[in-house]
Formats: C-alpha cells, sequence, structure tokens
C-alpha cells in the first residue's frame, strides 16, 4: 500500500525516540508554532505522539482506556465478542500508526456514548415500536 501520505510518514515522521523520551517522555504534545509541524517532534504517528509526550506508561495508560470501552461496547452490543474486540484494535492499531487513535477524545465519546445512551439495551432498542392494539 503506497500513497504520498505513507510516504511521508515513513520518510518524515517516523523515528526512534531517546531512552529518556522512551521511559518518561518530553511532557510536550504541542510545539505552540503557528506553521507545519504543530506537534512535537513533528510526527504524525499517534504511538510516537503519545511516547513523546508521557513515555511507555503513558502510552499503556491510553491502550488500557481504548480497550476497556472496546470491552464494554463488546460485552453490551455483541455479547462479548472476541472477533469484535481483535478487530476493532487492528484497526485502532493501524491508524494509531498514522494518527492518535488511541484514548483519542472523539472515538471514545463516541463508545461512551454507545454505552450511556443505549446501555446494556441497545441492541435490542427499537425506536418506533407500534403500541399493541387492547383488548375489550
Amino acid at each position: 500500500f503506497v500513497s504520498s501520505s505513507t510516504d511521508t510518514l515513513m520518510k518524515n515522521h517516523l523515528f526512534m525516540p531517546t531512552l529518556k523520551q522512551f521511559i518518561y517522555g518530553d511532557g510536550m504534545y504541542m510545539t505552540g508554532e503557528l506553521e507545519v509541524g504543530r506537534y512535537y517532534g513533528h510526527t504524525d504517528s499517534g504511538f510516537l505522539r503519545q511516547i513523546l509526550y508521557g513515555g511507555l506508561s503513558y502510552a499503556l495508560v491510553c491502550f488500557a482506556v481504548t480497550f476497556y470501552f472496546v470491552r464494554k461496547v463488546a460485552l453490551n452490543w455483541f455479547d462479548g465478542s472476541w472477533k469484535f474486540i481483535l478487530s476493532a484494535f487492528v484497526i485502532l492499531a493501524f491508524c494509531n500508526i498514522k494518527a492518535d487513535t488511541f484514548a483519542f477524545p472523539g472515538i471514545m465519546f463516541v463508545m461512551l456514548m454507545f454505552l450511556s445512551l443505549f446501555g446494556t439495551h441497545g441492541k435490542q432498542l427499537i425506536l418506533f415500536k407500534q403500541k399493541e392494539p387492547k383488548d375489550v
């Protein structure tokens, strides 16, 4: 799979952080610049953004938060299907190579909506249920 976006990612945005960055991170997510390359380290990779911000422990927390929400959605909507959990994680992990998807607020908000709005009975919700005629 080749595109200009993946070529740019491989050439300019993926690199090996220092040992200190890998363990502790630098505590910076954005550079504060208004021009191109606003992300700290000028990286476009979600894994690297998380490691540069808080180190390996922060990246693992992001993974755990995402796992919690994906698992809860799987339990409530897909009867705890491991196929759903694994496929969701494969998709999110591939996307996290290019952009920040683990514990990304927009994705977590959608999962939270599925959990809070519909609860454990979401898959059985009937929106326009017709009233049953009463026997007289």
